[in-house]
């Protein structure tokens, strides 16, 4: 029974690794990547859209790759939820996430876990007060309890209709994991994907 277990752990996670999609062309060392992560993501939609949102910027071409992953439920489907936890830390350590696009589950657990800059690390005040809302999360406890303190604020919700059609009607909200590539480009393409 318990090889069952750890057979069925390993081919969700590779299952989760393969489901990765880049949009767009190639990835490089400099490429930003903008990972769309939600219990749920329209691959061909999120194509679509990540075409759209290119043409819209041209100088965008060749520098933005964009990438879905569907996390699942992470109630029904604990293992598949976790394997994908663990690519998207993988994927921040190689490098090959530096903005990511998440409903408010993915968002409250990496902002907790100090996966994504604090917005103060990357704007000026003035600059965050132009955002709109900002997202911020309790902290909670190894039990799951909240602790009455707050992470900073690490996100802006995402208030265009674009991606509807990719992850459907969830609240998203946009986030930095890394500036080390071109933090000006980062800045660029994270002011547009807010209102998209």
């Amino acid at each position: 029974m318990k090889l069952k277990r750890m057979l069925a752990a390993g081919f969700l996670t590779a299952a989760t690794v393969l489901s990765l999609t880049s949009c767009g062309s190639g990835s490089s060392e400099d490429t930003i990547g903008v990972v769309v992560s939600s219990a749920y993501v329209d691959d061909e939609a999120l194509q679509t859209y990540a075409d759209e949102l290119i043409s819209a910027h041209p100088d965008w071409e060749g520098k933005v790759t964009f990438t879905s992953q569907t996390m699942g439920d992470s109630q029904a489907d604990g293992m598949t939820y976790g394997a994908a936890v663990m690519q998207q830390t993988a994927m921040a350590a190689a490098g090959e996430m530096d903005i990511m696009i998440c409903d408010d589950e993915n968002g409250a657990r990496n902002c907790r876990s100090d996966l994504f800059l604090p917005l103060s690390d990357v704007f000026t005040e003035e600059e965050i007060a132009s955002f709109g809302e900002t997202l911020s999360f309790e902290m909670v406890d190894e039990s799951g309890n909240p602790t009455g303190e707050m992470t900073p604020e690490c996100g802006v919700r995402v208030t265009g209709d674009g991606f509807d059609s990719a992850v459907g009607d969830t609240d998203l909200g946009v986030y930095i994991v890394s500036t080390e590539k071109d933090e000006a480009l980062i800045k660029e393409i994270y002011t547009a994907l807010i209102d998209s």
